[in-house]
């Protein structure tokens, strides 16, 4: 009997290990402890202050920087506090690409990483990070921005 017994214990240790099974669960401490982690990260995007809330989306989409300004060059609002010079380059240069290339999306610059720019809803982007984005992932930070200035109802004029 004594031999049966263990030879069930071998066998359920090797299906466990054959078959990947794994009949443990979490424990508490580390489903609460992420619990509160997102629970933070959507209070850091529940505030009025664009500037905040685009700090928060920086870390969402870990990049190094984003700046939104007008089609005029004026700053809307910068994750690196006064990004006001970088919004006025930054438009112009889109601004003179785009007239000599009309049907262009997305200017890339590689200089000590990536530098995006890019057209949205009247408003140009410029995101900086150490890897280029695609132009699905620049849509989606866009669209996220969008829904918050339209909510707060952040003048752009």
């Amino acid at each position: 009997m004594k031999m049966g017994f263990s030879l069930g214990i071998a066998v359920k240790r090797l299906a466990t290990k054959v078959l990947a099974l794994d009949d443990t669960a979490l424990p508490a401490e580390q489903v609460r402890f992420i619990e509160q982690l997102f629970s933070r990260r959507e209070q850091e995007t529940r505030t009025n202050d664009l500037n905040k809330m685009l700090r928060a989306m920086k870390k969402k989409h870990i990049v190094d920087s984003i700046i939104v300004s007008k089609l005029d060059g004026s700053l809307l609002g910068s994750t690196t506090g006064d990004g006001s010079h970088d919004a006025l380059i930054g438009t112009a240069l889109f601004n003179y690409v785009r007239s000599e290339l009309p049907n262009s999306k997305v200017i890339l610059i590689k200089q000590d990483g990536w530098q995006m720019l890019f057209h949205y809803a009247d408003r140009i982007y410029i995101v900086k990070a150490g890897n280029n984005l695609s132009g699905v992932e620049l849509r989606a930070l866009a669209r996220e921005v969008e829904k918050f200035i339209e909510e707060h109802e952040i003048p752009i004029a």
